[in-house]
C-alpha cells in the first residue's frame, strides 16, 4: 500500500479509496512500514476508507467519473495521454484481482500489456504503470 500510496502521489492522483476491511491499518506497526515505504506521500494523498467499493464506484459514476478495472483478462490499456480527465483506478488484492461484483460495476475491464512470459505484474507496479498512463496529458 505504501508503494501504491507514492505513485498516486506522484502521479498526481486526487487520493485512493480502500476498503475498510481488507486495507491495512494506517496506524501502529503496519502504519509505520506503510508510511515508510510511501516515503512522505501519506502526508500528501487523502486516503479514504469505504465499506461498500461497489456502492463507492456507482457513486463516482454518477458524479461523471469514468471507472476502469485492471485485469489480465480485459481489455488493452488506452494509449497514455487518452485517459478521460474524470477517470478512476480500480486495483484488486495480488492474486485474486478483482471481486466479481466491483469487477462487474467498472466501466471497462483494462490489462497492461506485457509481452515476457510473465503475464502480469505485482499491485504496486500496475498501479504504477496505470498511474503514469492515466496522468499523462493528451
Amino acid at each position: 500500500m505504501g508503494a501504491i500510496l507514492r505513485s498516486a502521489c506522484a502521479f498526481g492522483a486526487n487520493g485512493i479509496i480502500v476498503q475498510k476491511r481488507h486495507a491495512p491499518e494506517l496506524h501502529g506497526p503496519a502504519g509505520a512500514i506503510i508510511a515508510k515505504t510511501a516515503c512522505g506521500a501519506m502526508e500528501h494523498t487523502p486516503i479514504a476508507y469505504e465499506t461498500n467499493l461497489s456502492r463507492s464506484i456507482e457513486a463516482l459514476q454518477e458524479a461523471g467519473y469514468f471507472v476502469y478495472g485492471l485485469d489480465e483478462r480485459g481489455e488493452n490499456m488506452p494509449s497514455p495521454g487518452t485517459f478521460p480527465p474524470r477517470c478512476v483506478l480500480v486495483l484488486g488484492a495480488e492474486g485474486d484481482g478483482l471481486r466479481h461484483l466491483v469487477k462487474e460495476k467498472c466501466d471497462v475491464l483494462i490489462k497492461l500489456p506485457t509481452a515476457g512470459a510473465i503475464g502480469s505484474l505485482n499491485v504496486s507496479n500496475a498501479a504504477a504503470v496505470a498511474l503514469y498512463s492515466a496522468a499523462i496529458a493528451p
